[in-house]
């Protein structure tokens, strides 16, 4: 016997069956949300967190300019990649784009994937 499991995950923002585009996963307040998105609502998303994207990941590249802060800091994103590399290359795959299985992922490709979910590289 044959089973086909077909799961379609719907836009959390939308009333009717729109098809989700994208899962994605943001914080605030020391809470962690989720929210599967539509192509139109996704957009919105990340036009309104754009500026806060991208002065969270410019404060956290100036922040602790001593060698042991940058030390810390690069084994942390490194334990961060490393943790999800499973999930980068997943996302990666459905966006089209070409990863390896395995060995290290480009970082175009790991900053591509956290400025889709809303994570900084710290």
């Amino acid at each position: 016997m044959v089973k086909k499991v077909v799961e379609l995950l719907l836009c959390d923002l939308d009333d009717g069956d729109v098809p989700a585009e994208q899962t994605v996963h943001f914080g605030l307040h020391g809470k962690s949300y989720v929210l599967d998105m539509c192509a139109g609502h996704l957009g919105g998303i990340e036009e309104v967190m754009a500026p806060y994207v991208e002065a969270a990941q410019a404060h956290r590249r100036s922040a602790g300019s001593g060698s042991r802060s940058r030390r810390r800091g690069a084994r942390s994103a490194r334990a961060a990649t490393a943790g999800s590399s499973r999930e980068i290359r997943a996302w990666a795959a459905g966006q089209g784009l070409t990863v390896n299985t395995r060995g290290r992922i480009p970082a175009p490709i790991v900053q591509q994937y956290q400025a889709a979910h809303g994570a900084s590289s710290s």
